[in-house]
Order: structure tokens, then C-alpha cells, then sequence
């Protein structure tokens, strides 16, 4: 059974998510910029930027993760073709010999 379809399932399910986040993140800091123009406390303003700054966080590990995940296939996909071609190469030597 070949692992691509389960590979791909991952990688859609991983984008899905990273989009779901970064849809969310542009909503809820709409949310966030109407909500501190109508602040009138400084905890407030606290709660406010905490808000923020966990939105960001959110963001930053959900865009770190899917950056990971991309530099891991192009690592593979690296390695495997370097891989290949070594063994290609060890091939045509050892059939060129007499």
C-alpha cells in the first residue's frame, strides 16, 4: 500500500488548519481593533493587548509548523534524489568494470 494518498491527507489536513488560523487571526483582530477603540480602562487595554499577543503566538506556531513541514519534504525529496543518483552512479561503475 503506498504511503502518498496518507502523506497527502497530512499535508491537506495541515494546510486546512494553518488556513482556519490565519482566517480566525484576521477576524478576531478586527474584533480586537474595534474593541480597543471603546476601551476605557487601562486593564482594558491590558486584556486587550494579551489578546493580541496570543493571537500572534497562535499564528507564529501554526506558520512555524507548516514552514517545518515544507522544508521537510523538500529535505526528503533532496535526499532521495541525491540518494538515487549515488546508487546510479555506483551502478554504471560497477557494470563499466571488466
Amino acid at each position: 500500500m503506498s504511503t502518498q494518498p496518507v502523506e497527502a491527507d497530512v499535508i491537506r489536513k495541515l494546510l486546512k488548519a494553518f488556513g482556519v488560523t490565519v482566517t480566525d487571526y484576521q477576524a478576531r483582530t478586527r474584533q480586537l481593533l474595534e474593541r480597543r477603540a471603546g476601551a476605557r480602562t487601562a486593564a482594558d487595554q491590558e486584556r486587550i493587548r494579551r489578546e493580541a499577543a496570543e493571537l500572534s503566538a497562535d499564528l507564529n506556531r501554526a506558520l512555524r509548523d507548516i514552514t517545518n513541514h515544507v522544508l521537510k519534504l523538500q529535505s526528503d525529496f533532496l535526499m532521495e534524489l541525491v540518494a538515487r543518483e549515488s546508487a546510479g552512479d555506483q551502478t554504471r561503475e560497477s557494470s563499466a568494470k571488466p
